[in-house]
């Protein structure tokens, strides 16, 4: 009777794993497939980039859920879907904002940075150029803080970006 009850905690146990393991994997595969619809179809990226941040939500894997977040709201820039880029924009910011599980994430900054960025983009893309010289000033001020052997590659991409919305602004707005 001991080896039987052994085996069904075992297995128990065992499938418990596996459904782990599928669940991670099923993540993988929505986030792939939302990235191979990235450029090629709205509606497929979208809806996939939804479900890997349902499921992320759910298993609490932080990392895949402000990716995906990052990702679809890059998408809705892309397809310049202004209405669901700010819906998209509110909710990450509510979720880096407000949601516990990111008191400790280490990439908070990261993320809270790159949704500055991509603030400043959106209000580029509704033509509401004080705001968004707003953000992308804020932004370009965090980074010029560093010290300059401190920046990154992606510190200095970033301020290559910003500097070309900041002169596309200036070129828009000139009194000319």
């Amino acid at each position: 009777m001991k080896k039987v009850y052994t085996y069904i905690v075992f297995s128990i146990f065992f499938v418990q794993i596996l459904g782990a393991q599928k669940a991670e994997l099923t993540i993988d595969v929505f986030f792939n497939k939302a990235l191979d619809y990235h450029y090629v179809n709205k509606d497929s990226a979208y809806y996939y980039y939804e479900k890997t941040i349902k499921l992320a939500d759910q298993q609490n894997n932080l990392d895949y859920l402000v990716n995906s977040f990052q990702y679809l709201i890059n998408a809705n820039g892309k397809y310049y879907d202004l209405k669901n880029f700010s819906i998209n924009l509110q909710r990450e910011d509510s979720l880096l904002s407000f949601d516990k599980r990111f008191s400790t994430y280490p990439y908070i900054q990261y993320y809270k940075d790159y949704l500055l960025f991509e603030k400043g983009h959106y209000h580029f893309k509704t033509k509401e150029y004080t705001i968004s010289k707003d953000y992308f000033n804020k932004l370009q001020n965090k980074i010029i803080a560093k010290p300059k052997n401190n920046l990154s590659k992606d510190d200095i991409a970033t301020l290559s970006s910003i500097y070309a919305f900041l002169g596309s602004i200036y070129k828009l707005t000139s009194k000319n």
